[in-house]
């Protein structure tokens, strides 16, 4: 374990200037802005993070680092497929959106450079770092929200659209359970981020309880299924993994006896049920896919046709809550053939390859937790998804670089005795 995770907890020193900001831009990844001036003109809102991490990619030009690999290869091809499907919205609607523009394209190359920023970071100064990084920073805003919500106005800058469901610093409650159920994935597996119980154990507690109170019944449910079947697999020990996973999730709910669970239990039961929404949402998107002959209609096109109109059963300008088949529909074949494309890559790569076990059952839930919310919401764009993949590629590169070394030495060998 200490070869791949430890090896670089002591080579921090020498990195530059890029890591200064990259650590700024882990901080506040969790940290979400809403302004009406953006909202009105594209729909979206602002990422404190991104910021920062790009003035850490363009001060550190090795950053550009292309693996020629599965692994390396996915952040590119992102940008290509979302660059396409704004052409083929040019050509066959005669427009592009800027939501579609600033939102999907420019938020693809900001995607890309997380996880190459990230695999280029940990490969310098260890996985294990760069990991702990994102989930203390998850929990400490995690903390702060929660006091924000449920007791005292900390901030008019954090916004809960809806009272009911906990959101955190990411305005969207799904958007937030995402984010606490990849922390929650990642953490599970002891002494791979945390050197002691305690810090792995708390922040088991925060996450487990921030992912609850979010109501994100798609969350929750991936994130449980995730843990279960990586155990399952991947450890001899899977009943031992599953118990402690359950005692997690006890000791945050005796956190939060306050009454928010409680509230919270009450609220989920009163939730609507959105499923005839959802069939509605998907039967209106695979009938624009076939009309397109399977093309695609383009970047942002089903979004904008809501809004002028074209679906009057649904409400205007929704967006298709279900990742694969949104990129099917506007991106074409091609978009589900990347899909396919990101979601076994980094799979067979982590197998494939002499990583730690415990690191990679760790990362293979966490992919597998954002893999399996993508059926129910567009998962595409959670940049802890992308996070996740480059600390992957940096565990992926170490094992490479490892085996190059093995086969130089058993060269020089072979070479001596001849």
């Amino acid at each position: 374990m200490a070869a791949i995770i430890r090896s670089g907890e002591s080579r921090t020193g020498g990195v530059g200037l890029s890591w200064w900001f990259y650590r700024l831009a882990v901080i506040l990844m969790p940290v979400q802005l809403e302004t009406e001036a953006v909202a009105s003109f594209v729909g979206a809102r602002i990422a404190p993070g991104d910021l920062a991490l790009v003035i850490a990619f363009v001060t550190a030009p090795a950053i550009l680092r292309i693996d020629r690999t599965p692994l390396g290869l996915i952040p590119v091809t992102l940008v290509g497929v979302i660059s396409f499907g704004a052409l083929l919205s040019l050509l066959s609607q005669g427009w592009v959106t800027p939501h579609a523009l600033f939102v999907k394209l420019v938020g693809a190359v900001i995607l890309a450079i997380w996880a190459l920023t990230t695999a280029h970071h940990a490969s310098v100064v260890g996985v294990a770092i760069v990991g702990r990084l994102w989930l203390v920073s998850l929990c400490g805003w995690s903390i702060f929200a929660l006091v924000d919500w449920a007791a005292i106005d900390l901030s008019p800058m954090i916004a809960h659209p809806i009272d009911s469901r906990f959101s955190g610093t990411f305005i969207d409650p799904n958007n937030a359970g995402l984010a606490f159920g990849i922390g929650t994935a990642m953490v599970w597996q002891r002494g791979v981020w945390f050197r002691g119980r305690i810090g792995q154990a708390a922040a088991m507690v925060v996450l487990s309880a921030s992912l609850a109170l979010t109501l994100s019944r798609t969350a929750i449910v991936a994130t449980v299924v995730s843990i279960c079947v990586v155990a399952a697999i991947k450890s001899a020990a899977a009943g031992v993994w599953l118990r402690r996973f359950s005692a997690g999730f006890l000791v945050a709910g005796a956190v939060v006896l306050s009454g928010l669970l409680a509230k919270a239990l009450d609220d989920f039961q009163a939730r609507p049920d959105n499923v005839g929404e959802r069939s509605a949402l998907f039967a209106n998107a695979w009938t624009e896919f076939l009309n397109s002959y399977g093309m695609g209609i383009g970047l942002g096109a089903f979004r904008q046709l809501g809004l002028l109109g074209a679906f009057p059963d649904l409400e205007p300008g929704l967006i298709i809550h279900n990742t694969p088949l949104w990129l099917l529909v506007e991106m074409g074949l091609l978009g589900a053939a990347w899909f396919v494309f990101h979601a076994v890559a980094p799979m067979m790569s982590l197998d494939r390859r002499r990583i730690e076990p415990r690191l990679r059952s760790a990362l293979l839930a966490a992919h597998a937790t954002a893999l399996i919310a993508s059926i129910a919401l567009e998962t595409l764009y959670q940049r802890a998804w992308w996070v996740v993949l480059g600390l992957a590629l940096a565990a992926f590169r170490q094992t490479s670089s490892s085996d190059r070394s093995t086969r130089r030495a058993l060269l020089q060998t072979a070479e001596a005795v001849t």
